[in-house]
């Protein structure tokens, strides 16, 4: 099996795409946090979306855990490793490993 090799362009679109999508999972699961405090009501679309932000965020909660424990050996700042890792998903651990 070969390996697969991205260019630099491609890995700054998986990375904006990435942080794109984080935020927006991020907005979402507010908005379902406090929706019922504010009396409003939720499309029965969104529950589906809703299910895959908690994925994505739980997913890339403990990629940015293994992050920052790869960190510490790489003589980096483990805290800011892990933001990076949380919002840029595997290529940040990809890039810790790479090292």
């Amino acid at each position: 099996m070969m390996p697969v090799t991205l260019s630099s362009t491609a890995i700054q679109v998986i990375k904006i795409g990435a942080t794109l999508l984080m935020s927006g999972a991020i907005a979402l699961e507010s908005y379902n946090l406090i929706h019922p405090f504010i009396n409003a009501s939720l499309p029965s679309l969104i529950f589906g979306f809703i299910i895959l932000a908690r994925v994505a965020l739980i997913i890339h909660s403990l990629e940015a855990i293994a992050a920052a424990y790869l960190a510490r050996s790489h003589q980096q700042n483990p805290l800011k490793t892990a933001i990076y890792t949380f919002f840029v998903g595997t290529i940040g651990l990809w890039e810790i490993l790479r090292e």
